[in-house]
């Protein structure tokens, strides 16, 4: 089975501009690629051309068994989509483009233990549920939501139906795959939307419509949250735990939390020195073990110095965090 990931930006510039690869962000999409190898699985990044490049040039794209940077140009019609509203629409292409069964795994997420025994028991997966009541600018009123002209609700989707976090997606049906994906593509062809702050529509078609399509096909009673939590973005908060699991603390690398995802914690990770060389140590030291050979393409690469420092200083994470040289405390 292939793991899918997807990092495109149409029309990407970034000459004298900061890009989003910075040592958190690429720690994190090179573990998660290197985790899902060695639980078996074929993993492939469609990406823009920059993307491509930029790992290229530090010769790290061997992260991936594949890498595509040409593709999803080749396929999206930016005539057709605002691709600066629906930014995550290379999701859909890349989806598309691949055959089911397959995982498409966002690039700021990290699987710590194989998960495919559970996922072949059902016909479709995602990472966590959301809150969809009442309504929030979010998950906006089914009326609030701006529709291309001509565009038609299909009476059988309920809106009733809690969203699904989809940074991880899981088809076992090529039916279902499809299905989601032509109603995605549906919804934002032609789809002229005034620039918001919370980009509610591309809230709708990734999350929202995920549940309502599988329900429509049939298969929603065999599609399982690999976390069985609820996030409520109007609360900034998770407002029930897994029975297993408990409180998720998603933004923590370390393989008891099931799953890594910095999502929301972007921001607050970079901007906290402490916890930022617990997180990315915790990673290099992650892929030490993993793949040395690979670790050590990194180390040459000479962007994670600090963290390669104070792992030799250390020793260990542990002995790290025990001499206050990093902190794993990211919210008080």
């Amino acid at each position: 089975m292939n793991a899918v990931y997807m990092n495109y930006r149409p029309c990407r510039d970034f000459k004298g501009k900061e890009h989003e690869f910075n040592d958190v962000n690429m720690l994190t999409m090179l573990t998660s690629s290197l985790k899902m190898r060695k639980f078996g699985y074929h993993t492939k990044l469609y990406s823009d051309r920059f993307t491509y490049r930029f790992f290229e040039q530090l010769g790290l794209l061997g992260a991936w068994d594949e890498a595509d940077g040409v593709s999803l140009k080749q396929q999206i019609d930016e005539e057709a989509y605002d691709v600066s509203y629906f930014f995550n629409i290379g999701k859909f292409y890349a989806l598309l483009m691949e055959k089911a069964p397959v995982m498409l795994v966002d690039t700021d997420l990290i699987l710590w233990e194989d998960v495919g025994e559970r996922l072949k028991k059902n016909k479709a997966g995602f990472t966590h549920w959301e809150e969809v009541r009442p309504a929030s600018e979010w998950y906006c009123k089914k009326e609030e939501l701006t529709l291309p002209k001509g565009y038609e609700w299909k009476q059988e989707w309920d809106f009733n139906m809690q969203a699904a976090n989809t940074s991880f997606m899981y088809f076992e049906r090529e039916e279902d795959k499809e299905l989601y994906c032509d109603e995605a593509l549906r919804f934002m062809r032609k789809n002229c939307i005034r620039k918001k702050s919370i980009p509610s529509e591309l809230y709708f078609v990734e999350q929202r419509l995920f549940p309502m399509c599988l329900l429509e096909s049939g298969s929603w009673k065999e599609t399982v949250p690999l976390i069985d939590t609820l996030w409520d973005p109007s609360k900034g908060a998770f407002v029930k735990k897994d029975d297993k699991l408990g409180w998720w603390d998603f933004f923590i690398p370390e393989p008891k939390q099931l799953i890594t995802h910095t999502w929301i914690a972007k921001k607050t990770i970079a901007q906290t020195p402490a916890y930022r060389s617990y997180y990315c140590c915790r990673l290099l030291w992650e892929l030490q073990q993993m793949d040395p050979v690979f670790e050590k393409k990194l180390e040459d690469t000479g962007l994670f110095d600090p963290y390669v420092r104070l792992l030799e200083r250390f020793g260990t994470v542990e002995q790290m965090l025990e001499k206050q040289a990093a902190s794993c405390i990211l919210y008080e």
